[in-house]
């Protein structure tokens, strides 16, 4: 009878200190996932830098966004197409408006969607009122936070 009070007891403490059943702070959470949601787009949109942008993006990514007319699938063509952003644009403002973020699996992979005004010039061709909604799924690995998709989409002109 002791035994198995003891066994009771030590199996409700096991499951009590399985990180999987601990509550998840979501507030600090979701803080982490927008901060890297805005480094990922500084490192694009001011620096320009490839080597920063390289540490938000997990190897199998997929991006679907303008000016390119097809998917972008793994880290080496969303490189290669954030490239050939960086030699044909300039960025002059960029703003991200409204974040939105969800979290899943016990706060382990978000989806964030915020609205995105930028004005640019691409080619030669100046953009002075891009406005449009980016949708990020992000995942937690190796204690960081990793872009595993990314779809941006303009919106219709009014």
């Amino acid at each position: 009878m002791i035994m198995k009070k003891l066994y009771l007891l030590l199996l409700v403490f096991v499951i009590g200190c399985n990180p999987a059943t601990k509550p998840v702070n979501e507030e600090a959470i979701k803080k982490e996932v927008w901060e890297t949601v805005l480094a990922h787009n500084k490192a694009w949109t001011q620096m320009e830098n490839l080597t920063e942008l390289e540490k938000y993006i997990d190897e199998n990514i997929i991006s679907i966004s303008p000016p390119f007319k097809t998917p972008l699938y793994g880290k080496t063509d969303y490189l290669a197409g954030y490239q050939t952003w960086i030699e044909h644009a300039t960025v002059y403002f960029a703003r991200e408006i409204a974040p939105q973020i969800h979290l899943f699996l016990n706060g382990t992979m978000a989806i964030v969607t915020y609205e995105i005004e930028l004005s640019f010039e691409y080619d030669l061709v100046k953009t002075p009122d891009w406005k449009g909604r980016d949708v990020m799924t992000l995942k937690y690995e190796n204690n960081r936070w990793l872009l595993i998709s990314d779809v941006f989409m303009q919106y219709a002109k009014e």
